[in-house]
């Protein structure tokens, strides 16, 4: 094979394996959890998913969910809820992984105005170097006066994350956001995950090509 054949089969292997990192990439959708509420943790896509805070938890879908609460009015089938100032932590059995984005919603406890804003989503990653914290805003309240789902894209939680913890703050109307003004609530689905052959065939692909520069090089 002709190097510059060969460089540019190495390049396009490279390219197509990166692709393929988000096109392959795992989605937790809580479909695979039979609905319930108020249970300690969840298991979905090979993740553990934890309720820890004062509130409750559970996964259903927005037609039974509806019948509490406001569901995020774009809601696709079954989403894990956070109630009452409930926290959920996210972990694989002590195993680093990485986050690559999730989708958000504030679940309001009482009905409010259409074009509300409520407060914001905290999310706390623990990595091999030390702890990660970001705050979202939830955006503002719909014609309903329900939230919708917004997207996160969280690639900066590389791997070495070994548990991500999401709870919410309320804005108390002095410029702070704070969890105990009101009832912080909130919404999660489809978690983000390369699944690991993806990632191996990327940082594989990745090899060969430095290694091809390399021996041009010389």
């Amino acid at each position: 094979m002709k190097r510059s054949v060969f460089k540019h089969a190495i390049t396009a292997l490279a390219l197509a394996s990166s692709a393929a990192l988000s096109a392959h990439a795992d989605v937790i959708n809580f479909e695979d959890v039979v609905p319930n509420l108020g249970l300690p943790s969840y298991s979905s896509g090979g993740y553990d998913f934890a309720s820890g805070g004062t509130g409750f938890s559970g996964v259903d879908n927005a037609t039974a969910f509806s019948l509490f609460a406001n569901a995020p009015t774009n809601s696709s089938g079954q989403f894990l809820f956070a109630l009452n100032n409930d926290e959920l932590t996210m972990s694989q059995g002590g195993a680093s992984f990485r986050l690559q984005g999730f989708d958000f919603a504030f679940v309001p406890p009482v009905q409010f105005s259409a074009g509300t804003s409520a407060g914001r989503l905290v999310v706390e990653a623990m990595t091999a170097g030390g702890l990660i914290t970001d705050e979202i805003d939830f955006g503002l309240s719909g014609a309903s006066g329900a939230w919708s789902f917004l997207t996160a894209n969280t690639n900066a939680l590389a791997n070495g994350v070994t548990s991500v913890k999401f709870t919410a703050c309320l804005y108390d109307g002095l410029g702070g956001c704070a969890r105990d003004v009101g009832l912080s609530q909130f919404a999660l689905d489809n978690m983000r995950v390369p699944e690991p052959g993806s990632v191996a065939l990327t940082l594989a692909a990745l090899g060969l090509l430095v290694a091809t520069r390399r021996r041009q090089s010389l």
